[in-house]
């Protein structure tokens, strides 16, 4: 409860300022009261598209990943989730649902339906669409600047990435369904975004993109560079969340983890 009204209040604040300042652009503060301001939501509608490349041995993989997760929460408490992700590789493309209520996550890849008993942390890693958590602050970034653009006000920010190698580890391990980590064979060369913030106070929109490099006994080295967008639809109203019709056709996970289906997609089969 006092995490949810020091939220609200820092929504308040948010709006206030918006209201109050007129053109001024935010500071980094008042960008933070943004992000926490969205996070409150007890719903969200985002679509999401993410690029991922991949170098190894002289190989290039170029993958893309676009959809919609919809999220339902009750008191600060994950509800119910849906999300339909495409992964797409050169012409190839496979499409994975997922669907989460009551403890269970139903999921749908390339026609396989499976039921997983999960947690509430489990699920929400899953739908991998809230705000990064990065505690933006003068040690955390390197640079930061404001703009209007149209209506709204747009915030650039480059990171520090020696200040937050342990969520760039977290955030990799979502975004790629892996093991990875902030270990000394991980190193991150650069990280930036930006965040979109409404007349409302809310941040509609964010971008985050990170370079990174990682040695492996087996594959030797290799490089990723990940830039992904999320964009909010309809912010503030209710979320509405149906649950698949076949519910019943779906056979429980013998193996128990969702990592093994993908979270935003699983490239390592297709559909024809």
């Amino acid at each position: 409860m006092k995490r949810i009204i020091s939220l609200a209040l820092a929504g308040v604040l948010s709006l206030a300022l918006f209201s109050s300042c007129g053109q001024k652009a935010p500071t980094l503060e008042e960008l933070n009261s943004a992000v926490k301001k969205t996070e409150a939501l007890e719903g969200t509608d985002t679509d999401v598209t993410m690029n991922m490349k991949m170098s190894i041995s002289g190989m290039t993989i170029d993958s893309d990943f676009s959809g919609n997760v919809k999220v339902a929460k009750e008191d600060g408490k994950l509800v119910k989730f849906l999300s339909n992700i495409t992964a797409t590789m050169g012409t190839e493309s496979s499409t994975t649902s997922m669907y989460y209520a009551d403890g269970y996550t139903y999921t749908d890849y390339a026609g396989m339906k499976t039921k997983t008993e999960t947690s509430e942390i489990e699920a929400l890693s899953s739908a991998a669409v809230e705000i990064p958590d990065f505690d933006l602050n003068d040690e955390t970034v390197t640079d930061f600047s404001s703009e209007a653009v149209d209506g709204e006000y747009k915030c650039t920010v480059s990171l520090n990435t020696d200040k937050i190698k342990d969520k760039l580890g977290e955030l990799l391990g979502e975004y790629t369904n892996s093991e990875a980590d902030s270990s000394d064979n991980l190193n991150f060369s650069s990280a930036s975004g930006y965040y979109i913030i409404d007349k409302n106070g809310y941040c509609s929109e964010y971008n985050f993109k990170f370079d990174m490099k990682m040695s492996d006994e087996s594959l030797g080295e290799y490089s990723a560079a990940i830039d992904m967008t999320a964009k909010y639809n309809n912010i503030g109203e209710k979320v509405e969340i149906t649950a698949p019709a076949d519910l019943d056709e779906y056979s429980e996970n013998p193996y128990g983890d969702l990592g093994d289906l993908g979270d935003m997609g699983d490239l390592g089969d297709f559909d024809e």
